[in-house]
């Protein structure tokens, strides 16, 4: 992995064996892998409990959509060392995971992954598209909203807005059908979540 921070798609399972798909940065440090998912979200929950994931990386926009608005259509393999499945579809490399530490003394919290296992996926094998990478960068902005909602900061909010609204514009312009109508969704489900915010 280059450039420190990347985005992915991590799966985790609860104690009852139940998949939860979320999009989330991740950074390498060290020998480990670092995420930071929000203390009350399913993805903390699982790892914290059953103490592993798989990472899914990937450059195509469509599968971080279906894991965040649509997830029962994505489709699984097993993994070969821990519960979390890998994601099938267009991803470059599955990183199977274990938890090494959980710091809680900052929000949100550091959660440390050993690698166990590395493959290679299929690979996305798209050339760069500025549609595609607005709609991650989108995503991204969109689910930061809830938290900054919660904590009152309109400035955060006003400013994830402008980035997810400028997405919009440029994949309306450049992208093809299916990235419009997932674009177009994003801003909608985004002026929704922030429609009593304006009140």
């Amino acid at each position: 992995m280059r450039y420190g921070h990347h985005e992915a798609i991590v799966t985790t399972v609860d104690s009852s064996g139940s998949v939860n798909s979320a999009p989330m940065g991740i950074e390498l440090r060290g020998d480990s892998i670092l995420l930071r998912p929000y203390v009350g979200s399913k993805t903390y929950s699982n790892l914290v409990s059953t103490k592993e994931a798989t990472i899914n990386i990937t450059n195509d926009s469509k599968l971080y959509y279906y894991s965040l608005f649509t997830p029962q259509i994505l489709k699984y393999s097993p993994s070969k060392l821990v519960r979390p499945p890998r994601i099938l579809g267009d991803v470059d490399l599955y990183i199977e995971c274990e938890v090494i530490n959980v710091d809680n003394s900052v929000n949100p919290p550091l959660i440390y992954l050993r690698s166990l296992c590395c493959d290679l996926g299929s690979g996305c094998k798209l050339a760069f598209s500025r549609a595609n990478s607005l709609v991650i960068e989108a995503l991204v902005h969109y689910t930061k909203l809830p938290v900054l909602i919660r904590e009152g900061n309109v400035d955060g909010v006003k400013r994830r807005v402008d980035v997810i609204t400028y997405a919009y514009e440029v994949v309306e312009r450049v992208g093809d059908e299916e990235l419009k109508l997932i674009i177009k969704d994003i801003l909608g489900k985004t002026l929704t979540l922030i429609k009593d915010l304006e009140s």
